[in-house]
């Protein structure tokens, strides 16, 4: 299962600026979109565009800007994000993904006050639903603070082992 399989076909329509030709991981290789559209992200306190190749998350308000999209999951499936953050002006990033349409402390990771770094989920999340939300917010509540982020990827990490293999006995190959 990719990024792409976890997308549906109208927000690989609405992000397309931001996705990489595979639908696979963003890149933010094209444009200045806005992000926040229908279809793509919903925003809380921020906006998110395409910016000079990268993904520009900034707060909007005094207040924790937040971003989050909602992908399609499989339950008891262990998923993992990937994101590069490149440059920051005030505020670190915190990532998540989780059943709700908010921040999920249990399955997160905060990257370094340096930016410049690759980072993962601190622990991998295990999906209970086929919904759940990337979920991306700044840690700073001041208005104008940013980070910019140059990649992100989801990858499925597991499967179900019930459900994806049948093991015959009579066939060894």
């Amino acid at each position: 299962i990719t990024m792409s399989d976890m997308l549906s076909s109208a927000q690989k329509t609405a992000l397309a600026d931001a996705l990489h030709s595979t639908n696979d991981y963003f890149d933010f290789d094209t444009g200045t979109t806005n992000l926040i559209v229908s279809n793509g992200f919903s925003g809380t306190n921020a906006t998110f565009v395409n910016s000079s190749g990268q993904g520009q998350l900034t707060n909007t308000a005094s207040a924790q800007g937040i971003v989050t999209l909602p992908i399609s999951t499989i339950a008891n499936r262990t998923y993992q994000v990937k994101v590069y953050v490149a440059t920051i002006n005030g505020s670190e990033l915190n990532m998540s993904i989780g059943s709700a349409e908010a921040y999920n402390g249990s399955n997160k990771v905060t990257s370094t006050a340096g930016g410049s770094e690759w980072i993962t989920l601190d622990i991998p999340y295990k999906a209970d639903d086929t919904t759940s939300f990337l979920a991306l917010q700044l840690v700073s509540s001041t208005s104008g603070h940013w980070v910019k982020i140059d990649s992100l990827q989801i990858t499925c990490l597991s499967w179900d082992t019930t459900a994806d293999f049948h093991i015959d006995s009579n066939d060894a190959t």
